[in-house]
């Protein structure tokens, strides 16, 4: 089911909204958390384009999952960030 893997993926596009919120979508997955106590949701938007199935439990998008995870952690966010976040990770337009 798991069609792309995390370090091979060169599409990421990173959006916060409000204080805590962050959206992380890396090609076909899209990743949302709500901070705090709020939900993390995983979209798969090849196998549901509508948004309307969470698969942030399937087994099949644990490496998936984890990855978005350090991902959050790395921009500055979630139960464990990085104190030294600078820029999303970028550098003058490049990712580090």
């Amino acid at each position: 089911m798991m069609e792309g893997y995390a370090e091979n993926w060169t599409n990421e596009t990173v959006s916060q909204f409000g204080k805590t919120n962050l959206m992380i979508k890396q090609d076909h997955l899209k990743y949302q958390n709500y901070g705090g106590n709020g939900p993390e949701v995983l979209f798969d938007l090849h196998q549901d384009p509508s948004e309307s199935q969470n698969f942030i439990d399937d087994p099949d998008y644990t490496e998936s999952v984890n990855w978005f995870r350090q991902r959050l952690s790395q921009l500055g966010h979630g139960p464990n960030p990085d104190p030294n976040y600078v820029s999303a990770g970028y550098t003058n337009g490049v990712r580090a």
